[in-house]
């Protein structure tokens, strides 16, 4: 799903807590986890295939820097939710992703393609 109101990526709490213990990343709030800045460089890029198509996050794309209370943090804006039904996990590609992808909605013929933002 993409989701232009969601300021996350969304995914099954499985594979977010999997990608998370990746990342080293420790809690920042009840549902996002933070790094230290000094390492967001050497965190690793991870794609999300979409019609056989690997479309990668950068970690300039997921992490975030927030300043609170004078101190900086970045913050991994990839959560946990599990939502889906009878379809399956889903994960909801919010404005991380939409920052990094241009979003094409073709609905006369039903379809959704992406295109790298530069």
């Amino acid at each position: 799903m993409v989701d232009t109101g969601c300021s996350t990526i969304t995914g099954p709490s499985a594979d977010v807590k999997r990608l998370i213990k990746l990342l080293g990343a420790t809690p920042y709030s009840a549902d996002l986890n933070q790094i230290d800045c000094a390492n967001v460089t050497s965190l690793p890029s991870f794609s999300i295939t979409i019609g056989g198509k690997p479309l990668v996050l950068r970690p300039e794309d997921y992490t975030v820097k927030v300043k609170q209370d004078n101190r900086t943090s970045c913050v991994v804006y990839i959560k946990a939710y599990d939502f889906g039904g009878s379809r399956g996990p889903l994960w909801n590609l919010g404005d991380p992703f939409l920052g990094r992808y241009f979003t094409v909605f073709d609905r006369e013929n039903d379809r959704l393609g992406f295109a790298e933002a530069r």
